[in-house]
């Protein structure tokens, strides 16, 4: 699957990919660049496999998510292998990007601006999130965001994620946290 120089806008949701129901293929091998998303109801980009049968190998590059009506702007939940490489994403009302049950996956050089939390790497009812790389990312809000928004967060690693590894990331002026990393396994170099 690819799909790349679209433009998107007032949608319930930009992109929606998912695996949901008895009997069907699962989706892999999907690149998304270069689209420009706005004013999606709920999510930008949204990709969902089962427990048992994740989606696998995407990559997400050089796409603008920038909207103030998106819960999140880009959600990643049951996936493997994915890349989310340079891309931008402001004003999401929840979280930046979304990564949720997903192994394996890079989150590298992406722009996260204005979002109520930037980055968010865990898990929901499962027992996996590992080996996941959150590198050279800049996460930052604006003071006149903050005024409005004072529990805005910066990048969440939460304790059932494993082996994540955090590099080089620029995550500044948020009011709530930075950084929050729970968990021994998580190696950290912010």
């Amino acid at each position: 699957v690819e799909l790349s120089n679209c433009i998107i806008e007032d949608s319930r949701e930009g992109i929606h990919i998912s695996n949901h129901g008895t009997g069907l293929i699962t989706p892999k091998d999907i690149t998304i660049s270069n689209c420009i998303i706005k004013n999606s109801l709920n999510t930008g980009i949204y990709l969902q496999g089962l427990e048992d049968d994740l989606i696998k190998n995407v990559t997400i590059l050089n796409n603008v998510i920038n909207t103030t009506t998106t819960s999140d702007g880009i959600s990643l939940r049951q996936c493997d292998n994915i890349n989310v490489v340079g891309n931008v994403i402001r004003n999401s009302k929840r979280i930046g990007i979304e990564i949720i049950n997903t192994d394996n996956s890079v989150i590298n050089n992406n722009i996260l601006c204005n979002n109520f939390a930037e980055l968010y790497c865990g898990t929901r009812s499962s027992t996996h999130a590992k080996n996941n790389t959150i590198s050279n990312n800049t996460a930052f809000t604006t003071d006149d965001y903050n005024s409005d928004n004072p529990n805005n967060s910066g990048i969440f690693v939460n304790t059932v994620s494993t082996n994540t590894i955090l590099l080089n990331n620029n995550v500044y002026n948020h009011l709530s946290y930075n950084f929050l990393i729970r968990g021994s396994s998580n190696k950290s170099n912010l």
